[in-house]
């Protein structure tokens, strides 16, 4: 069944989704974190598009097909750091928002690899991921289109 196009018929609100993304560019977060937290949001919410889109942007920016493997199993590879850690933390929790929000340990854990600035911004990368990828389910979005 076809679905609404808000590209096409809410510029606008895609016009403020790219001002959140231009912000995030110039916050300077890692490209590797930032695209493992796009890649797990989305595998989490089920956005295919987000998948196919933020692996390739992934693997340009130098990460390993084997890490992007085992992402969805993360707590129990030894292929990520404790920092990427604390930020899949962050992203299962943020996803799961209603569950028990973010927890004290995943803050304490976040807190000891990143300023407070730093947090916010990631924050933000997560509620923009999930707001990206509940755009794509609820409008089956894929390559063919979301910008056509």
């Amino acid at each position: 069944m076809s679905r609404v196009n808000i590209y096409k018929t809410q510029p606008a609100a895609y016009k403020a989704f790219f001002a959140i993304e231009a912000y995030l560019k110039q916050c300077g977060i890692d490209p590797i974190i930032e695209e493992l937290v796009r890649v797990r949001t989305s595998q989490i919410n089920g956005c295919a598009y987000c998948i196919h889109v933020h692996t390739k942007g992934a693997l340009q920016h130098g990460e390993t097909q084997e890490r992007i493997f085992a992402l969805s199993v993360w707590k129990e590879s030894k292929l990520f750091t404790d920092q990427e850690r604390a930020v899949l933390a962050l992203v299962e929790e943020m996803v799961h928002i209603y569950a028990q929000g973010i927890t004290d340990d995943t803050y304490k854990a976040l807190e000891q690899y990143f300023s407070e600035d730093d947090v916010a911004q990631l924050i933000v990368l997560c509620t923009m991921m999930n707001a990206w990828n509940r755009l794509g389910v609820a409008t089956h979005a894929n390559e063919l289109t979301v910008y056509k």
